[in-house]
């Protein structure tokens, strides 16, 4: 049984050499401890820092977002206006394009009118100077009815009354198409 205290005594022996070192393990930990935290207590420290500042920045970035919204908000307004604008000028445009073309038309039909009566006239005038003069008998003598020839015969008068103001031509043909009385077929 002697082995059972010299058990016992080695290993108290070998708690209280291993005690100090235990002991000062401990304390260098505790050490390592504290120096970890109080780092970690500087970091918070600058991330509360950074966070103030973080949060001015975003209040100022917000600020100039909602600015820069308002003015979309504003641009858009506008551009709205423009649209209604631009729609009520597209369509005075398209009524003014449709009455251009029907004016077009109507031009192009009065040039091919204005043509026409020109060739007209020319052959008229061509014919009122290569025919002979017209008298009182031959009106009498190509009248089918006593007014029309009542009607010739006035507007021979007007002839000779034009041609001595100065309206007629030189032959006593009229410069411009017969005005006179209509004949009957």
């Amino acid at each position: 049984m002697r082995v059972a205290p010299r058990f016992a005594v080695s290993v108290v022996l070998a708690l209280v050499l291993a005690a100090p070192a235990a002991g000062g393990d401990i304390y260098r930990k505790k050490r390592e401890i504290d120096e970890r935290l109080s780092s970690i207590h500087s970091k918070i420290a600058h991330a509360k820092q950074q966070e103030g500042v973080l949060t001015q920045e975003i209040t100022i970035v917000s600020a100039k977002i909602q600015g820069l919204e308002d003015n979309v908000a504003t641009a858009q307004r506008k551009l709205n206006v423009l649209d209604r604008e631009l729609a009520v000028h597209q369509r005075q445009l398209d009524r003014l394009e449709g009455i251009y073309r029907v004016e077009t038309k109507k031009l192009e039909q009065l040039r091919r009118a204005y043509t026409i009566a020109l060739t007209r006239l020319n052959r008229r005038i061509v014919d009122a100077y290569e025919t002979p003069g017209v008298n009182a008998l031959d009106v009498m003598l190509s009248t089918t009815s006593m007014s029309q020839m009542l009607d010739d015969l006035e507007w021979l008068r007007q002839i000779g009354a034009d041609q001595a103001s100065g309206r007629l031509g030189d032959r006593g043909r009229p410069r411009t198409p017969r005005p006179g009385p209509q004949r009957r077929r």
